[in-house]
């Protein structure tokens, strides 16, 4: 949404005055997210913000000695200069968010928003690795990757192509996926 970033070497690194960035699709029921991230300075801040609406939302940071993030947030201070893995879970009422061995939980209210966001402050802020996984079903929530319902039944055993099409009069695209075993992730 705004701010510099680029990639380098397979790395999402914001720029000096920091940014903001959107995932492309709203999550609006449980979901984990699991990333690597480094902060290159002792103000670096690093900023997730879950079930986002006009900006808000449930903020989780991660930062250096030099920096803090607001009243409420779910604080996660990190060393500075090293890459820490962190998984964040949200489901139902609570946000369970691991750094390392050390876990950290808040209750959340939910409200309409479903708006995932990546933020940097201050210097050197670098994600990697990251991964958003969301359960096909659960109570209450169905979840479809592409632009119409996805079959009904599993996919278990042996090779197998999923075609998920998107079309239009002016064009057609087509997102394939090849998993010959294991979870067969986009």
């Amino acid at each position: 949404e705004d701010g510099r970033w680029r990639v380098a070497d397979g790395v999402l690194e914001a720029g000096r005055r920091g940014g903001r960035l959107r995932f492309w699709q709203e999550l609006d029921g449980a979901f984990t997210l699991e990333f690597r991230v480094r902060i290159a300075t002792g103000d670096g801040l690093a900023r997730v913000i879950v079930g986002e609406q006009g900006g808000k939302g449930v903020a989780v940071v991660w930062h250096g000695p030099d920096a803090a993030g607001t009243p409420g947030d779910v604080a996660c201070p990190i060393a500075v200069g090293e890459w820490v893995a962190a998984r964040l879970e949200l489901a139902g009422d609570r946000v369970v968010v691991q750094v390392g061995e050390e876990s950290r939980e808040k209750q959340v209210v939910r409200g309409v928003g479903g708006g995932l966001l990546l933020e940097a402050e201050g210097g050197g802020v670098a994600f990697d690795d990251v991964a958003v996984a969301v359960p096909r079903r659960t109570a209450g929530q169905w979840f479809h990757g592409f632009d119409r319902r996805e079959p009904d039944w599993w996919r278990e055993g042996g090779a197998w192509i999923d075609h998920g099409g998107i079309s239009c009069a002016l064009a057609s695209s087509w997102v394939s996926l090849l998993a010959p075993e294991g979870r067969g992730m986009l």
